[in-house]
């Protein structure tokens, strides 16, 4: 599926602001490069050490729109792929 850059910004933020508000104080520094799967329509979220994270919540959500992150790279402010620039490491520390 090709979706258009605002729609990846929007589930992008979206993501981040459940990870931010939910599952980011759930974690422990054993979490860390871990991969977190987050359904950004229910909240619905796992960790796992491999990207089947993603197929764990797809399994209890079928109709899932899955957001993927590595644990350290939010907590070091890092962003990858089409999240780069989204926001400003100082917006996501405040």
């Amino acid at each position: 599926m090709v979706r258009s850059k605002e729609e990846t910004e929007s589930v992008g933020q979206r993501g981040l602001d459940i990870y931010k508000s939910v599952i980011a104080s759930q974690l422990s520094d054993d979490d860390s490069g871990r991969y977190v799967a987050i359904d950004v329509n229910t909240g619905e979220w796992e960790i796992d050490d491999t990207r089947e994270s993603t197929e764990i919540v797809k399994a209890r959500v079928p109709d899932a729109y899955v957001f993927l992150l590595r644990h350290i790279d939010i907590a070091t402010g890092y962003f990858g792929g089409a999240l780069r620039g989204l926001l400003k490491q100082k917006e996501f520390l405040e």
